[in-house]
Formats: C-alpha cells, structure tokens, sequence
C-alpha cells in the first residue's frame, strides 16, 4: 500500500492509516519504507515507524496499542508479532523530527507549464514528475491505476470532500481509465487541463499558488520537501487469514495519540513539582527519544519543554509552551540526532511556564 506522510499546521505529522482484519491467530510481519521515486528525490532522510492496534469495538472507541516500531532515520522499519482474530489499525509515524515546515521557499522556481508545439499550456517537465509522484500517492493499492475509494480518498486529501458521482461519471467519460480506473496517463492529462486552464490567466506564480501542489507539500522547484510518500506491507504466516487490508483517510491524531501512550506507559517519570512529572522515553537500540507532561494535579498547568542543551539532536522545535489540563497530558515531542555518526545528547527540561 502506498502512503504519505504531511505536514500540517503546529508541525504535526498526519498520515494515511490502514485497516487489517485477522480470522484466526496468526504471526503477521509489517515493513514500512520510504517510496522508491521519493527516495531518489528526497532533500533529506526521512524517518519512519508504526504502531499497530486493535481496533475499538464501539463508536468513538480508543484503539488498543498492540506494539509497535519507534521511528528511525534508515527509512525502513519492520516488526513481526503474534495476532489475535480480529480487526487492526496500521498507524504509521514519523517524528517531525526530520520533516518539518519549509522555513522559506527556494529563491528560484521552475515552470509548471510551458507551451508545445501548437502553443497550447502543458505541464513541464518538472510539472510532469511531480504530477507522476501525485498520481502514485494516490494510487494507494499499486494498481497501477486509481479506483473510485482511491480517488475519494484523493480528494479527502485535497479538497476535504469526496467525488461525488456526476463527476466521477465525467472523469471517467472523458480521461483515459483502464476497468473503470484512471490510469496514469488520464491523471496527468486531468492535471494538464486544469493547469493548462489556469495558466491561460494567471502567472506562474499565481499558478503556483492556486495549482494544489503546495497545499501537497510541494515548493518552488515542485520538489516534495513537506510531504514524504511510503509503502506499507502486511503480510500472514498463515495463507488466507489477512483480510480487508486497505487505507483509509489521512489522520493526524491517531500516531500522536499512540506516540504519547508509549511515552507514558513506557517512559521514565521525573519530577518536576510534587504534581507535575516529565516522562521520557528511550527507544532500546534506537537513537529515539520522546517526551511528554503529566499533570497530577487538579488544576490545569501551562508548562514549557525547553531542548537547547541538546547536543547533536533534531527536533520540532526548541522550546515551546502548551496547557496541561487537569489529571491530563500533553505531548513535547521528539529528538533524534542530527547527524547519527556523531555522538549526541537528547535533553528536556520541563517548567512551569511564566
């Protein structure tokens, strides 16, 4: 299965998450790995992990961690365990520790149309690519080509809605499809003609703006440096016995809620105060730290995580300040080191804010 990782507003990481379901007990081994054309194009490493849980049994339900893999910046993580029957959330991570907001645009940019030999607008050559890129996120099952759930789970991602039936019905009267599926060439020629469109009247840098390839995490030279794709796999000891594995929408609680369960239930508390604990947890055998509040008290606590005496680390952010409420906790992040052949020196501390 194809996926992406994104970031969103406050740094948070959102992600595709997928569904499995076990007939019988059976071991099951999950790998999670950068995307091959992300990979060749990436401008920097970035670092993947996943939890696996049980899905709610009712409405509104809280998953049940099952186990999970902490991030690490090799780009591949792997885990086999032992399941239960039943059904299962994939809930893949990544620490915001290397993939974070653009600070600024690159000085310079490349076109995203140019015009062939009968003068009409097409899409460049770098358009071409990052549209490919697009088309491959899309295509969540590696079909080959993007289904009716596929592309509303597209326009989920873009537009905030799903394809309603008349324009489905239209793309697929008018693009090429293979067995009722866009095929990449209807893709790109879809692209096309609304780019082509648009640039009959705007500039290109308007262009930019209204095209969606930065609300796809894309930047000036249409290269993907806020948004990361990569391909899961599931597979069963036993033949037959995975079943309904598919994506579902992309979620950007369900990973840090799973992420702020491990710290707590597998961290190191520090007091701070008498009802004001800083929790920390350390990956065995991976360079992965993550750190949260937990506040004790009845009364709600503004805290502040401060990392600058951190050596060699990568993280979110610096410092920050967020609300704890009462009895409740609030999640400070990740480090992970800078450069991972030096040696490094993950530190948090944790205050009551002014």
């Amino acid at each position: 299965m194809h996926g992406t990782f994104q970031v969103e507003d406050g740094g948070i990481i959102s992600s595709h998450l997928y569904s499995f379901s076990l007939s019988e007990p059976t071991d099951i081994f999950i790998s999670l790995q950068m995307a091959a054309d992300m990979s060749a194009r990436a401008t920097k490493l970035v670092d993947v992990g996943f939890f696996v849980a049980k899905k709610p049994v009712k409405l509104g339900g809280e998953p049940e961690l099952v186990d999970f893999v902490a991030p690490q910046s090799i780009a591949t993580a792997s885990l086999r365990f032992s399941g239960d029957a039943g059904d299962y959330l994939l809930i893949p991570y990544s620490s915001a520790c290397s993939l974070q907001r653009r600070k600024a645009h690159p000085p310079t940019r490349v076109p995203i149309c140019v015009k062939d030999g009968d003068g009409d607008w097409v899409p460049s050559e770098e358009a071409g690519k990052a549209i490919r890129e697009i088309f491959n996120r899309a295509d969540l099952d590696m079909g080959g080509a993007i289904g009716r759930r596929e592309y509303d789970l597209y326009q989920l991602y873009t537009e905030g809605e799903p394809c309603d039936d008349d324009t489905w019905a239209f793309l697929a009267e008018n693009f090429d499809t293979e067995a009722g599926e866009l095929t990449p060439k209807g893709f790109h020629d879809l692209w096309g003609q609304m780019l082509g469109g648009m640039k009959e009247e705007c500039s290109e840098e308007e262009l930019f703006e209204e095209s969606g390839f930065v609300g796809l995490g894309y930047n000036t030279l249409l290269q993907q440096d806020e948004a990361a794709g990569f391909v899961a796999f599931v597979f069963s000891e036993k033949h037959n016995v995975l079943q309904r594995f598919e994506a579902m929408p992309i979620d950007k609680t369900y990973a840090q809620k799973m992420a702020m369960l491990v710290t707590l239930i597998y961290g190191e508390p520090d007091p701070v105060t008498e009802n004001l604990k800083l929790c920390t947890f350390q990956a065995a055998g991976r360079e992965f730290v993550s750190v949260l509040a937990h506040n004790e008290s009845e009364q709600p606590a503004m805290v502040e995580f401060d990392f600058s005496e951190s050596k060699n680390a990568s993280v979110s952010a610096t410092t920050f300040k967020c609300m704890v409420n009462p009895g409740g906790v609030a999640f400070g992040g990740c480090l992970m080191p800078a450069n991972p052949l030096e040696q490094w020196i993950p530190k948090c501390t944790l205050k009551i804010a002014d």
